[in-house]
């Protein structure tokens, strides 16, 4: 028993005709003859390919992830520096206050890099640079 059924591709470039012959499916695409075995081939080759790229991808953001922040702790540092050479205003202890936090949060990102614990220690050099920078903020505006 011989089945055959016919769908146009959806640009109309083609024709796509399936041939069911006693239940085993045979494609033809534009002229080209696959078997069911070289489809099923092509299937499994594309879904490892896929499976390949996904694992690659996901190793470079682990990758990028495990960057110790050498960079934001550097800002940080900078940050509490300049801040500390300001003249101290009306507000001097408020701004104390600001980069005495600045400066527990360094530290505590210094630690965290030694533990290789890298988010961490990025959130705490992010938040020392932001402490020090509120601390330049309130002794600029105090001048």
């Amino acid at each position: 028993m011989e089945r055959a059924g016919a769908a146009q591709t959806p640009d109309d470039s083609g024709e796509l005709i399936v041939l069911f012959i006693e239940g085993e499916a045979s494609v033809r695409v534009a002229g080209l003859h696959a078997s069911p075995g070289l489809t099923t081939r092509i299937h499994d080759r594309m879904m490892q390919g896929m499976r390949f790229t996904l694992c690659l991808v996901l190793l470079l953001c682990a990758a990028c992830a495990m960057k110790p922040p050498a960079q934001e702790m550097s800002d940080a540092r900078s940050a509490i520096k300049t801040a500390q050479q300001l003249p101290g205003g009306d507000n001097a202890s408020k701004a104390d206050r600001y980069l005495q936090s600045a400066e527990q949060a360094l530290d505590q990102a210094a630690e965290a890099m030694r533990a290789e614990q890298y988010d961490r220690a990025r959130n705490k050099a992010l938040e020392a640079r932001r402490n020090a920078q509120e601390a330049a903020r309130i002794k600029q505006s105090n001048k």
